[in-house]
């Protein structure tokens, strides 16, 4: 990396420099700023739900940036398709931290923007997309947020993105694996589209959901609905 490279990084790191918010990203926490001729994004850690209501951009005894940055430096290192890692800053305030992280572009819709392009044969790339999430899982990454917008369909094939509060086991349980893929459910659910989640896990692999387990998140689904606001609805990010 260029020591030019290098100044921007930290510049919009430290200072925020060249960035601009991308309407419609995340919970008002994604930025754009220049690197090279092309955009680099940079992610202000932000709380979501009730506890964000008294410290939204605070973690208690959690250093949520460096955590997030070391779990996505490993899963780069191992050949995981991952977006480029370019930095991470935090603060530290007592037993409260707060920072951001840094990443470079990727050219690619997500999951959600691919499908409602209405491709004419999906079917291949969700069962890529469910083989992708199948790697993840057997190496033991509980991704915690998995959601159609947190799925990249580039043209090398689909990629994971937005590791906040993921986690790396030795080896991941099945009910974790079951949760996270009941909760990528849940965003099919969402935008109307489960009929395309059945092909996704075709390309996964086999997977049984206990009826009281499936039964459980299909309810949570209509309380959430039920309480959010329509603007909530559409940033399935809040965690």
């Amino acid at each position: 990396m260029r020591h030019a490279q290098r100044d921007a990084i930290a510049a919009a790191l430290l200072r925020g420099a060249g960035c601009r918010p991308v309407p419609g990203k995340g919970r008002g926490t994604l930025y754009s700023f220049p690197l090279d001729g092309d955009q680099a994004y940079l992610r202000r850690y932000r709380r979501g739900g009730l506890v964000g209501k008294l410290m939204r951009h605070a973690y208690l005894f959690d250093n949520r940036p460096r955590r997030e940055f070391d779990l996505h430096r490993e899963l780069q290192g191992d050949g995981f398709p991952v977006a480029p890692l370019l930095g991470v800053v935090w603060e530290q305030m007592g037993p409260r931290t707060r920072g951001a992280i840094a990443t470079g572009a990727v050219t690619a819709p997500n999951l959600l923007e691919w499908l409602q392009a209405a491709p004419v044969d999906p079917e291949a790339t969700l069962r890529d997309c469910g083989a992708v999430i199948r790697r993840f899982h057997d190496a033991g990454v509980d991704h915690a947020d998995l959601q159609l917008k947190n799925i990249l369909v580039a043209e090398s094939g689909p990629m994971l993105i937005d590791f906040d509060n993921a986690r790396r086991f030795e080896v991941l349980p099945d009910r974790t694996r079951r949760r996270n893929l009941l909760r990528l459910r849940r965003s099919f659910e969402r935008h109307r589209i489960e009929p395309h989640f059945a092909t996704l896990i075709s390309g996964y692999g086999p997977v049984d959901f206990p009826a009281w387990l499936d039964a459980a998140y299909r309810l949570r689904g209509r309380v959430s609905d039920w309480r959010a606001p329509e603007s909530q609805k559409e940033n399935e990010g809040d965690r």
